[in-house]
Formats: structure tokens, C-alpha cells, sequence
């Protein structure tokens, strides 16, 4: 096991040398997000990143019908969803195939998971159950083969294992991914948001974001689980992960820089930083569940990120606007797109918060409806889009009117359409990335 110390020296900012086109060998970057939302755009193009998409209607019927997806992975052996108290396996066409495993106590049955893994090597389902930290796997045709402790009897998982984009856990580079948001009272050991375990369960690396530790010296457990005094409530996602093609980076909640992970090596660096005006905030005022006028209005507050070949898209708040900002590698502009929400007030946990929506990509590839991706991995973004969506955004004749990169995919998703019943399960937009 290598034991981790976070910290960072930057050298220099003079200059930034990401040229994307598949080089590898980049090197700190400044991306100014306060530039990207002065000027927001039109629209961002989805044929920027792709070049194909495939659509998959989810087969329907009274046995395969499920509600919302929480977490999905494609990979050679099909399509796996994870729904509310199911795992689903169907072939990359959309016909189901098998359940993985059965909700249940049981010995082969599952609990409360949100996410799960898949081993490639062994073709093997890792199916985490989060509130006995109990692994439990399952070979592809969702037969029960046995269970994994994830923890060792000194470790936990802590009290709150739900991670932004439902995926608490995921299994890449034959390592097991574990996410968790603060705060964790109570817990003794090292308070990590992302721990990283090899395929033996051995600790390889674990990670706490510095803003966290600058902030915890001060204010930690102070009222934290006190909902009547919500100002002083700790308040921290889990870190938000970006896999492209090998490429693993990490952005954590309410911190302006994006770092490479090394899953190899065992460490991390600095990659990217973001121009936020953080400047303008304490480290109270962005940990805390009632957010200041201060912190609505002047942070620009990173929510997201993805990266692919040539660009970096990042996802900001700031006002009541969310922006999705696009930095080029190669040009270093950047430009976005917004979507315009509102404050509201929490009357249950007595705060002000934001509601806005992520802006999506123009779908000029097929036509079809506005796209950001529920679920990634290194080559593919994944949107699940509900059926009852579609029917009511597309009009199929206004379609067939339109221009678009791929007339012969405009033409599988008109021949969906004319096929779908709103209470269909949800279709799938298999983007290909470049």
C-alpha cells in the first residue's frame, strides 16, 4: 500500500502547452471560466466530439419494465442498468437478457446499491452493497458467485456513500473505485472522498480534497448534523471522475483545480486550473448547505467535467444560470452555453440553494433531442432519454425536414419514434466519441 500526501507545488502558469489531438503530454493549463459565461453562445455541437451515435430502444414488456436508471455500463458483453431494487443485463441491441442477482437479504441478494463494476478479465458484475461494505459478485448471466468484504475491520465506508451521477462505485483499470461526500462524524480514520483499491482489496490510494482539510481545522462537526442551524451544516459532493480513452482525471466539489489521476503509479497532479473568482469566498461560505448571496452571485462554482480528445467541457453555476463551458485544447477558447434556473428556499432545511438545469449539446448528428450524457466511459457518452421525453420534444415530420451529420441514424431514431408508447423504458443514445 503507498500512503498519500495531497499536496501540490505549481511551478509556473506562464504558459499551457494541452495540445489535445491525442498528445499526451500536457501540461498545466489555466482555463478561465469567468471569460467563458461573460459570452455565452448559442448552442456546442455534438459532432464537435462524435462521430456516430447509436440509438437503443430498451426492450418493454410487463417483465422488463424498470423506473429510473441510476447507473449503466456498456461494454462488450451488453448493456447492464441499475435501477430501483434491479440490475438489468440487455444485449447492445436493447433485448433484455437476464436480472443480475435479486433484491433481498439473502446471501446471493443485494441491498441499496447505486452503482456497480464489471471485470472484464473474469466477466465478473461487482454489485457493492454500501451499508454492510459487502461486494457482492455475480458472473453474466447473474448467477450469485460470492461475496467480498470491501473493508478490513478497522476501515469504513462512513455514514454517507451517495456520490454525484449515483455511482458510489465503479470498477476501472482493474481497480475498485469508491466515492463519498462529507461530512462523517464520528469516523476516526482518515475522512477520504475517493479511496482506490486494487483487484486484491488492498488500499492503493485515498484523497481528501485540500479544501476540505483547510476547512475541517476549522469548522468540522461544528452543529454538522443540527438541520435546524443549516448554517452551519457541512456540505461537500463526492468528487466528480472524467474517463476518456485511458485518461483519468478528478475534479472535487467547490475546488478550482482539475487533477490527473495515475491509477499505475498511485498518484495524482495538478492539470488544469479554473479561473472561479474564488478570490471572493471563505472556505465556510462554500461548505455550508445555506448558501450566502455572495456565493450565489459572484463564485463560479464547477459542478461537473468531462474531457475527450481535443476539448475539456466544464459545468459552472454562478447567478441563476448554469453554463456548459467548452475550452479547446488546441486554440485555448473557450466559449459556452447557459441555462437559466432560480433561487429557492428550503423550508424543510430552512436554506436558500440553486435549481438550474446542465444546457445540453445540439444534437446535430441525428436531430434529436438536446444532449448531455448521464453516463461515460473511455469511449462512449451515454444518454438515457425517457420515452414520454422524446415523443413530446420530437416532431417526426419536423425531423425529416432537417439537415443533419448522419441522415441514415435520423432515420433509426424516426423509425424509434413511430414505434415508441410513452410508457415505454427509456431509449439510449450511444454517442462514439473521436
Amino acid at each position: 500500500m503507498r500512503s498519500v500526501c495531497f499536496f501540490l507545488v505549481i511551478i509556473s502558469l506562464l504558459s499551457c502547452n494541452t495540445k489535445g489531438k491525442g498528445d499526451t503530454d500536457e501540461q498545466l493549463c489555466l482555463i478561465n471560466l469567468s471569460e467563458a459565461i461573460s459570452k455565452p453562445t448559442h448552442q456546442l455541437l455534438l459532432s464537435d466530439v462524435a462521430d456516430d451515435i447509436k440509438i437503443v430502444p430498451l426492450e418493454s414488456n410487463e417483465a422488463t419494465i424498470f423506473n429510473r436508471v441510476k447507473h449503466l455500463l456498456s461494454n462488450n458483453d451488453g448493456i447492464f442498468i441499475v435501477a430501483q431494487r434491479r440490475i438489468m443485463r440487455f444485449n447492445k441491441d436493447g433485448k433484455y437478457l437476464c436480472d443480475i442477482g435479486q433484491f433481498g437479504q439473502g446471501p446471493g441478494e443485494f441491498l441499496f446499491t447505486c452503482s456497480i463494476g464489471y471485470n472484464d478479465g473474469k466477466k465478473e458484475i461487482y454489485v457493492p452493497s454500501l451499508m454492510d461494505a459487502v461486494l457482492k459478485v455475480y458472473d453474466v448471466n447473474g448467477n450469485y458467485i460470492h461475496s467480498i468484504n470491501l473493508f478490513n475491520k478497522n476501515e469504513s465506508i462512513g455514514t454517507n456513500s451517495n456520490a454525484r451521477e449515483d455511482r458510489a462505485y465503479r470498477f476501472i483499470d482493474n481497480h475498485h473505485f469508491l466515492r463519498r461526500m462529507l461530512p462523517i462524524p464520528g469516523i476516526k480514520e482518515s475522512p477520504w472522498q475517493l479511496l482506490i483499491k486494487d483487484s486484491d482489496l488492498n488500499k492503493t490510494l485515498e484523497l481528501v480534497n485540500p479544501n476540505i482539510i483547510k476547512y475541517q481545522t476549522q469548522y468540522m462537526y461544528e452543529d454538522s448534523l443540527d438541520i435546524s442551524k443549516a448554517g452551519s451544516n457541512w456540505e461537500a459532493n463526492a468528487p466528480v471522475i472524467s474517463y476518456y480513452k485511458g485518461k483519468r482525471s478528478i475534479l472535487f466539489d467547490s475546488n478550482d483545480t482539475i487533477y490527473s489521476l495515475d491509477t499505475k503509479n498511485n498518484y495524482i497532479t495538478a492539470k488544469y486550473l479554473l479561473l472561479t473568482n474564488s478570490n471572493t469566498i471563505s472556505a465556510k461560505e462554500l461548505h455550508v448547505a445555506d448558501k450566502s448571496d455572495n456565493y450565489l452571485n459572484n463564485y463560479i462554482h464547477p459542478i461537473d467535467f468531462i474531457e475527450t480528445n481535443d476539448y475539456v467541457f466544464v459545468v459552472v453555476e454562478n447567478k441563476t444560470f448554469s453554463y456548459l463551458c467548452q475550452f479547446d485544447k488546441t486554440t485555448r477558447n473557450i466559449k459556452s452555453i447557459r441555462n437559466q434556473g432560480e433561487i429557492r428556499h428550503s423550508d424543510f432545511m430552512n436554506v436558500n440553494y440553486r435549481k438550474v438545469s446542465i444546457p445540453e449539446f445540439t444534437d446535430d448528428l441525428t436531430g434529436g433531442c438536446p444532449f448531455f450524457p448521464d453516463h461515460t466511459n473511455d469511449n462512449e457518452w451515454i444518454g438515457v432519454i425517457p420515452a414520454e421525453r422524446l415523443l413530446s420534444e420530437i416532431d417526426i415530420n419536423e425531423l425529416e425536414k432537417k439537415e443533419v451529420k448522419l441522415p441514415h441514424r435520423k432515420q433509426q431514431l424516426i423509425n424509434v419514434l413511430k414505434n415508441l408508447k410513452e410508457d415505454d423504458n427509456p431509449v439510449l443514445m450511444i454517442v462514439k466519441l473521436k
